[in-house]
């Protein structure tokens, strides 16, 4: 499936879940947070980043999606979600799982993992939040932003179908 064939397709899903209420705001290309906050693109009350990591010695994919300004504890999130060693995943890894294009990673396109090989794991600020508030994701494709109430987010990916593992305690801050 191409990647204009797949953004078609969630647009289909979208309406067979009557997900009406969105919103995409097209810009250029943004490969990193950092190119978020220089074109002030944080225009979601839940702006988050997607990364996808796999297993170094399995075919387990891990998608974190996180607030856009944290760091990926790879520490705490194995507390929560068990991975052994993981890594990012390269390129072909992503074309592989969620058929996207580099640098586009989102969960917009889990229907593309039919074998379900990706568990998403959702931080506490997404967890924590209310269904009304919106989050923003690439819609495929990393030159737009759809934004979506939490809500409407939660039924896509109960629909996909994908294992979905909730963030429920922050790691301790130790101080000296």
């Amino acid at each position: 499936m191409d990647m204009e064939n797949i953004e078609k397709r969630m647009y289909e899903i979208f309406h067979e879940l009557q997900i009406t209420n969105y919103e995409v705001v097209e810009h250029q290309v943004v490969t990193s947070i950092d190119e978020v906050d220089e074109l002030d693109l944080s225009i979601a009350d839940l702006n988050v980043k997607n990364l996808l990591l796999k297993e170094k010695k399995s075919d387990k994919y891990y998608l974190v999606i996180i607030d856009e300004h944290k760091k990926l504890d790879t520490k705490h999130f194995k507390e929560i979600v068990g991975w052994k060693k993981v890594q990012f995943s390269n390129d072909e890894q992503l074309m592989e799982v969620l058929g996207l294009q580099p640098r586009s990673v989102t969960p917009l396109s889990l229907f593309h993992d039919v074998d379900k090989k990706v568990t998403v794991v959702l931080g506490k600020d997404i967890v924590d939040a209310s269904d009304e508030k919106t989050i923003g994701h690439h819609p495929c494709r990393n030159n737009a932003t759809l934004l979506m109430t939490k809500g409407d987010f939660m039924r896509f990916l109960d629909y996909v179908g994908n294992e979905v593992i909730l963030e429920t305690f922050e790691p301790e801050v130790v101080t000296e």
